[in-house]
Parts: C-alpha cells; structure tokens; sequence
C-alpha cells in the first residue's frame, strides 16, 4: 500500500527541509564548476545560484505550510485550552478561579444583584429570604471571540428567593494574563493531542534545516561535530 500524506505543504516542507538536513550531515558538495544532469541533457554551469534556488524553496514551502495549518494550530489550541470545570472542584485549578469569580463577584457584580433582589423581594412581599451567605460556582475558562473568558456563577443560599437566586457572570481577561495556564496548555497541546505530529514536525525540520544551512555557511560540518564530541 502506498503511503499516502494527507496534507501537501507539510510533505512538501518536510520534504525539502530534511534534504537540507541531510546534504549538510553527508558533507555534499558539487565537485566541480559545473553539473550534469542524468536524465536530462544540460549542465549546470552556475552551482553558485542552486543555494538561493533551494533557500527560496526551502522559504516558500515554509509559507504555504504556514497559511494551510494556522487555523489548524489555532483551533487545536483553542479546544484544548477550553476546560469545562464541572466535577472539578477539587482540582487547584478550580479552587484558583473560584477565588478569582468570588473577587470579581463582590467587587463588580454584588451590590447591583443584591440590590435586584431586595427590589423584587419587596415586590413580592417576600420578607424571609438570604441575601447575605453566598457561594460563586466557575463553570468554564475558554478562548470566546479572541479573548480568554471565564464564566461563573453566584447564588445565594436558602433560605432562597424563587427565579432570583443565581445570577451568570463573565470575566474576560487580556492577553497577558494567565500565561502560565496557557504555557501549559500548549505544552499539553504538543505533547498529548494525536494531530500534533502533522503540526510540529514539519516546524521542527525547517528549523533544522536553517540551522544546518547556517553551519554550512559558516563551513561547520557534521564530521567536524562528531570529532569535538
């Protein structure tokens, strides 16, 4: 059965870029001022001009690789940074955000709520009712419009006060926050999803590739390597 690679620019990178790899680790070099192609009836007579032919593909390939996957990564990351925390409670994580919802709740969000069911409970000539013991319930930290989100819960304890007893909140944090959570998350996004292979390795041998094309500039070689090791 032929092996078949469902995404053309990462064959096509991965490709050109472990040629790279291996021209520098073999040591090749033209061997004379010019070329003769097997199959073909011309000579190369300006080799000096195959390593800004082969960089130019080399960067070409790197471009398309980039425009066809971006979303891929993109997405992938996302759906793994999403964390529903429903039976999570005892997880640090959860207790961090919850932390964090009770802050956001009592700074932001309390008095206007509390001052709703006072209203209402007036209304209704509801005169038992809690509007003091509290508890803020996190529920989901996720990627939503560009922006990471965290969405919560607070409610109030009985004795209740029908239709008014909870309330949905959200809070939306800017790029630079939470870096460490989303460091994680990419590493777990490297390491444990089954299509990141098809991400990574592509990336992976175009950097080794500039690298080995920077050795050769700077006539390092993989046997000189081998000796110094």
């Amino acid at each position: 059965m032929a092996f078949t690679e469902p995404n053309l620019h990462s064959r096509n990178l991965k490709l050109i870029s472990m040629m790279f790899i291996v021209y520098w680790a073999l040591g090749l070099a033209p061997a004379g001022d010019s070329i003769r192609l097997i199959f073909i009836n011309y000579e190369i007579t300006n080799p000096a001009a195959l390593p800004w032919i082969a960089h130019t593909i080399l960067l070409y390939f790197a471009w398309r690789f980039y425009l066809s996957s971006r979303n891929m990564i993109k997405h992938g990351f996302i759906k793994t940074i999403n964390t529903n925390l429903s039976g999570k409670h005892g997880s640090l994580l959860y207790r961090l955000l919850e932390k964090r919802a009770r802050e956001d709740y009592i700074k932001n969000q309390k008095d206007k709520f509390q001052k709703e069911r006072e209203d209402y409970a007036l209304e209704q000539g509801i005169s038992t009712y809690n509007n003091i013991d509290f508890l803020t319930n996190p529920q989901e930290l996720k990627y939503e419009y560009g922006e990471l989100c965290l969405t919560y819960q607070a409610y109030y304890r009985e004795p209740r006060l029908p239709g008014n007893d909870f309330r949905g909140y959200t809070i939306k944090y800017q790029w630079f926050h939470w870096l460490w959570f989303k460091t994680w998350k990419i590493f777990e996004f490297l390491t444990k999803k089954e299509e990141t292979p098809d991400y990574l390795i592509p990336w992976v041998l175009f950097l080794c590739a500039l690298l080995t094309s920077a050795f050769n500039i700077l006539e390092i070689t993989a046997r000189n390597i081998s000796l110094l090791s």
